[in-house]
């Protein structure tokens, strides 16, 4: 097992979180939780104005896993706000890598 990677995901939604698209990352991957987070804050409030919401959350995975046995994939509810997981390529077990329920930013 490799060393974790950090990834940083950052979706924008209108109309709620029925229409919500994946925004790219500054950077593919982050050596720790804070970089991300600096990049995940000001990559959001850069596309504040274009979005309704925009979610973004930093989230740890090995990355040996991704491409070969597993997806990066997520998701946007109202319930559970930006969910982050990895889906094994085979298999049905999803596991939550990260989530957050409020919105970074919020247009009024």
């Amino acid at each position: 097992m490799s060393a974790a990677a950090i990834l940083l995901m950052i979706v924008g939604c209108n109309g709620g979180v029925e229409e919500c698209h994946e925004i790219p990352a500054p950077a593919p991957y982050y050596a720790s939780i804070g970089d991300c987070e600096a990049d995940g804050k000001q990559a959001a409030a850069r596309h504040a104005g274009q979005f309704d919401e925009v979610f973004r959350v930093c989230a740890a995975f090995d990355p040996d896993l991704v491409g070969e046995d597993a997806d990066i994939v997520w998701d946007v509810t109202a319930e559970d706000g930006l969910v982050v997981a990895m889906e094994p390529i085979h298999g049905e077990d999803v596991y939550v890598l990260a989530r957050t329920i409020a919105p970074a930013v919020q247009q009024n």
